[in-house]
């Protein structure tokens, strides 16, 4: 079914999670979101694309569905997010997003064009 027909009664919820819990929630070959697709009835889908680098980064997990279904999925997304907790980049992660803030997260590219001759 196409995830972007809902039903009568379907909600969405977006959760902005650090990339190594999306790698979790995705799960080896896909294996764990499929296991919560299925137990929770859910349209679960994690954004490919990141905002930030490195251990900063981060994604978007939407589930979509009807609102008991995603109160049943969403401590499974919390669970793989507490993992990452005692990763010595979490503090900063949990206080720092550049999702929605309308400010240009870093990137891995160069400094600009110019050469540093700017006033």
């Amino acid at each position: 079914s196409d995830p972007d027909v809902t039903e009568p009664g379907d909600c969405r919820v977006r959760i902005l999670v650090p990339s190594q819990a999306a790698r979790a929630i995705i799960g080896k070959g896909g294996e764990n979101i499929k296991t919560l697709r299925q137990a929770c009835n859910l349209h679960i889908h994690v954004q490919e694309a990141s905002v930030g680098r490195g251990e900063l980064a981060e994604q978007t997990v939407q589930l979509q569905g009807q609102l008991a279904a995603i109160q049943m999925g969403i401590p499974n997304i919390l669970e793989k997010t507490a993992e990452c907790m005692e990763q010595a980049w979490f503090t900063n992660w949990a206080v720092i997003s550049y999702a929605g803030s309308g400010m240009e997260a870093p990137s891995s590219k160069g400094k600009g064009k110019g050469k540093g001759k700017g006033k």
